[in-house]
Order: C-alpha cells, then structure tokens, then sequence
C-alpha cells in the first residue's frame, strides 16, 4: 500500500523479469524485431487509459506482450485481472502450458506464487493468486462467469473467435464489460 509507484517502464520491468518456460519459447521476454509492443506494453502503467484495442497478426508476440502486461500489474499494481478466450479448450492449456510456466519462471512473479496448501486452493489453471492479485481465466460462452466477476482489468483475447450471444443472453464482449 505504502510502496513507491515504479519509476521503470512497463517494457523494461519486463524485459528485467519476465522469463518464459514452454516448448518453443524459453527464456527472457524479448522485443528485438517487434519494438511495436513497446507502446501498447507501456500503456498498463498510464492510469489515463481505459481500453486500449489492438489488432495484430499471427505470431507477432501479442500474448507475449499481454502476459508481460499482466505480470507487470501483479507485481506494481495489484488488481483483479479478468482475462476471457474463446472456448474452455483454449483457457486450460493457456494457462497450464503458457501462463502459469511463465509466471512460475519469472523473478518478478515466482516469489509472488503461494506455496503449500495455499497454492493448491489459490493456484490453479482457472484462478491464479500472485501477491494481492487474481488472475481469473474464463471461456466467452461461459455467461455466468462473464457476468459474474468484478475486474478491474478485462483482457479479451480473440474476440473474433467469441460466443456471439442469443436472443435471452448478451453477447461475450458485453458481457465481460
């Protein structure tokens, strides 16, 4: 609570401590050849943006980008983090093969990560618990989660792959606002 405010850019925190650990992406966060995430990176430190959308192509590192951001917030500004997928078969390996890897490699999170029978009730593919933050996975054609959790930050990923509602229920993205 009483803790400085960081002076050190979302980017450089990131590029300092956030480590990959998955079969085709290990070691430090890197953004040689795509210095373009430097900008949408910085911007989860500027309390002046509210949303923030981005297009990018296959490949072009922008989970990477938005892991890095999410483990800068658990870090220098603890919060609830909502982050929402397409389908439930794209939550659980996300977070067991990607996320959780990362988060656990990582010397600006692993320290944050419970330990004993506290990791295994607040860490979890679906629910992760990183200091005073909560990293919470949920699928778009889930509407109860989506409506159902209060955020301060909503990450969602692949709208163009969500449930797009029916005539009793709004759809994902609305849902998730």
């Amino acid at each position: 609570f009483f803790a400085d405010k960081p002076t050190q850019s979302v980017t450089d925190w990131a590029l300092e401590n956030i480590r990959f650990d998955e079969p085709n992406n290990r070691g430090p966060f890197r953004i040689a050849g795509r210095e373009y995430i430097r900008e949408p990176l910085d911007a989860w430190s500027d309390y002046t943006i509210t949303d923030q959308v981005e297009v990018f192509g296959s490949q072009a590192g922008k989970t990477a980008k938005t892991m890095a951001g999410a483990g800068w917030t658990c870090r220098n500004n603890p919060s609830r983090i909502f982050w929402v997928m397409p389908t439930r078969d794209t939550v659980i390996p996300f977070a067991r093969d990607r996320l959780i890897p990362m988060m656990e490699a990582s010397p600006g999170l692993k320290d944050l990560i419970p330990v004993g029978a506290e990791k295994r009730t607040k860490f979890s593919t679906r629910s992760q618990a990183l200091g005073g933050s909560i990293v919470s996975l949920v699928w778009s054609n889930s509407p109860s989660a989506l409506a159902g959790t209060p955020a301060n930050i909503v990450i969602l990923d692949e709208v163009d792959k969500f449930n797009e509602g029916t005539k009793r229920e709004a759809n994902a993205v609305n849902l998730a606002d």
